[in-house]
């Protein structure tokens, strides 16, 4: 037997007939509010993977299904407020790599700088998500450019110094240029969270008045 909650409570909802884990998910879809969106799902308490998403239904018998729901507003004002940590945390990479750079640490330096460049491409790419998310209204106020094309620029100029093994040019590159520029991101993306912040409580008063 399959239970499926939805916020924590027991949804009652029927899986005789349903062929696949997808079709459980698109006939919770159904019966949630119409305003929220599935934000979570868990399995037996643990995140849903891959495999059990687009696998069969008979496949996880017996379990706990928790979906997690949300408001459109609301989601986007919980991942706006981590924008400004996520981009701390590809600068503190990036001035790692820099440092194990300048300290003749090639090999340190070229895995640093691996992990420092796929944490930039996640944040960009997670940003894009809910930029996807956003009105239009939204999107111009949490749009992050010309900033991440510089920052993507520099990416870019800093593969080719590796590439060609320039690894004193590389650190400045990395410390004079890039690393302002992330310390410029991150103000910007506080400046969004405070202003999203502001338009959402606005829009609250006036829908409480």
């Amino acid at each position: 037997m399959i239970a499926v909650r939805i916020n924590g409570v027991e949804s009652g909802l029927r899986t005789e007939g349903l062929g696949r884990v997808g079709d459980l998910i698109e006939l919770v879809k159904t019966v949630i509010d119409p305003d929220h969106m599935i934000i979570e799902i868990e399995v037996n308490g643990a995140p849903i993977s891959d495999d059990v998403w687009s696998g069969a239904l008979q496949s996880v018998t017996n379990s706990h299904f928790d979906f997690y729901t949300s408001t459109r507003v609301d989601y986007l004002k919980e991942q706006v407020n981590k924008s400004s940590k996520a981009v701390q945390a590809c600068y503190v990479q990036f001035r790692d790599a820099r440092k194990t750079f300048q300290a003749g640490d090639t090999q340190g330096g070229n895995q640093r700088l691996m992990v420092a460049t796929d944490t930039m491409k996640s944040f960009v790419d997670w940003y894009s998500v809910l930029l996807q998310l956003a009105t239009e209204d939204q999107k111009v106020q949490m749009s992050l450019e010309p900033a991440i094309s510089d920052i993507l620029s520099s990416c870019k100029d800093i593969c080719q110094l590796q590439l060609y093994k320039s690894w004193w040019a590389l650190g400045e590159k990395i410390q004079n240029e890039l690393e302002p520029q992330l310390d410029r991101l991150e103000d910007k993306c506080r400046t969004i969270v405070g202003q999203f912040n502001r338009m959402n409580a606005a829009k609250s008063a006036i829908s409480g008045a």
